[in-house]
């Protein structure tokens, strides 16, 4: 009598499982249902569903809710939590996971290596520096052979591990404190040279600089750069002298060069990071 009905059905979840059932010639068990259902109760259903997958991992389902929320199938994480059967602090986390850039979760081997107990280091970390340097630190990061230690990305990413010597610069003698050196004109200071922490240099002058002169000190530092290659010195221990700093272009017609006093050993500079600095003590002055 019903033989040559025909019914079409269609699979509200476990798509990808049926294909593989199908695919390998094993029956499915299926709920057959005539109720059609709405976006909402599908996508709820859903992630019930897949929450009992062994590799269903937090930044699975903050997706799932971002994707929710854009959607418009749900208004808050409370609403989501229980519809779902979530804890709403667990999906608190595992929306912030998900929110992380793309260059962040891509460093680790497989999305199921971030767990809940990553969330407050990596986030912290996210908003407590500029989102450069974060950025930058994954980029240095990413230089890591695969396969990857999860704790180890975390910690290289929070700066609480150690980055291996063949991804960073031949690091400088590790310093306590910055070192200042006096920088002298007509025997009155005329600013200083520093030697950060962190090996980066700060050249600070206090007294007027005209453009010509700034475009005469920038040109003498970048012939400081071509001659030495990028590589820095060795270190060595000396007495200290004096070096003059002569500026390469016009020179200047009513006023002398100023005096470097340093030592050979705070030669030693990173000078990958230098950062100028002109202090104008004048009305008038210009910032360079």
């Amino acid at each position: 009598m019903g033989s040559d009905l025909t019914f079409q059905f269609a699979a509200d979840y476990g798509i990808c499982r049926i294909r593989c059932c199908l695919e390998l010639g094993i029956k499915v068990t299926a709920i057959v249902s005539s109720t059609e259902l709405s976006d909402q109760k599908r996508l709820f259903l859903r992630v019930q569903e897949n929450s009992c997958r062994n590799d269903f991992s937090p930044v699975d389902l903050g997706r799932i809710y971002l994707d929710a929320l854009e959607r418009k199938l749900v208004t808050n994480q409370a609403e989501f939590a229980v519809e779902c059967g979530r804890d709403p602090a667990l999906l608190s986390k595992a929306i912030k996971l998900a929110s992380l850039p793309p260059a962040i979760l891509n460093l680790f081997d497989q999305i199921q290596d971030i767990q809940y107990r990553y969330y407050k280091p990596l986030w912290d970390a996210y908003n407590g520096v500029s989102k450069d340097d974060f950025l930058q630190a994954a980029e240095v990061v990413d230089q890591l052979p695969r396969p990857r230690n999860p704790d180890e990305i975390v910690a290289l990413l929070t700066g609480k591990g150690q980055q291996q010597k063949s991804l960073e610069p031949a690091p400088l003698e590790p310093f306590k404190a910055a070192i200042e050196t006096p920088l002298n004109w007509k025997g009155k200071p005329a600013g200083k040279v520093t030697l950060m922490e962190d090996g980066g240099v700060e050249i600070t002058l206090d007294r007027k600089l005209e453009l010509e002169k700034y475009e005469e000190l920038a040109a003498s530092i970048q012939a400081f750069l071509d001659r030495s290659g990028g590589k820095r010195p060795k270190t060595r221990g000396g007495t200290p002298k004096k070096a003059p700093v002569r500026a390469r272009g016009r020179k200047a017609s009513e006023q002398e060069e100023p005096t470097v006093t340093t030592t050979d050993s705070q030669l030693d500079l990173d000078l990958h990071a230098v950062e100028m600095t002109v202090n104008d003590t004048s009305s008038d002055g210009m910032k360079a």
